[in-house]
């Protein structure tokens, strides 16, 4: 057995965290690509990558970038971008963000070519009656008119 030093240990150790956290990073990108039947991107403000230690992806360019090598990684594996779910929560889907119902489809719409199939919502948590008006009202000014 090969004797290292404790730092080495403890860098190695650390980059080993870092990657199998999931999220972004290059190792939960080639899980996917070999198994997996999806992707839930973390999508969002780079502090909240920053915190989950993974890499960020904070705009659909990130996000393309991103995609483009996942697509290459399937490819490896006999398998295409079309054959996975892509699952990100972008502001658009945030139903607390003061957005028009027009922002939020251009948004949106901006996200089927890259690839993405699903889009999580966050909803008001003030109220239930409040969290479900939010929804039927996403449902008609946005979902209705996406195609």
């Amino acid at each position: 057995m090969e004797l290292v030093e404790r730092e080495t240990f403890l860098d190695s150790l650390a980059e080993y965290a870092d990657e199998a956290r999931g999220g972004n990073s290059r190792l939960v990108l080639e899980r996917v690509a070999r198994w997996g039947q999806g992707w839930a991107v973390l999508f969002g403000a780079a502090q909240v990558a920053q915190t989950s230690r993974t890499p960020a992806i904070t705009n659909e360019a990130d996000l393309a970038v991103a995609l483009t090598d996942l697509e290459g990684r399937l490819a490896r594996y006999g398998r295409k971008l079309s054959d996975i779910d892509i699952d990100v929560g972008p502001e658009a889907s945030n139903l607390t963000a003061s957005l028009s119902a027009q922002e939020r489809i251009d948004r949106l719409s901006a996200l089927k070519p890259l690839g993405v199939t699903w889009a999580g919502l966050r909803v008001p948590e003030a109220s239930f009656e409040g969290a479900c008006e939010a929804v039927q009202r996403f449902g008609e000014e946005v979902i209705a008119k996406l195609d």
